[in-house]
């Protein structure tokens, strides 16, 4: 997953690369594109994945699952309590 994700990146920067060869560019980047922009979810991801091996270490691959599983339930139920949003019924389904 990680390799997918870096991948992305050498994709935009061949297309700029690419697009800067021609004789009439198409896209005009505005502004200096800084690749440390990835950095803070890359290092999110990278957190998240490490403790997730540590946690389905240290416990068992059934409550691990139902446990990763219960993210949908409980991004709901915060949304809702925090952010005021209201959920239709599919969405509680």
């Amino acid at each position: 997953m990680f390799l997918g994700e870096f991948s992305c990146l050498g994709v935009f920067y061949l297309l700029v690369w690419r697009d800067r060869r021609r004789p009439e560019p198409s896209t005009a980047l505005a502004q200096p594109f800084n690749p440390l922009l990835f950095l803070p979810p890359a290092l999110c991801d990278m957190t998240g994945t490490s403790i997730m091996y540590v946690a389905l270490n240290m416990t068992s691959a059934s409550s691990f699952q139902m446990l990763r599983g219960s993210v949908v339930i409980f991004t709901g139920l915060l949304s809702v309590a925090f952010l005021g949003r209201k959920l239709e019924l599919s969405q509680w389904l």
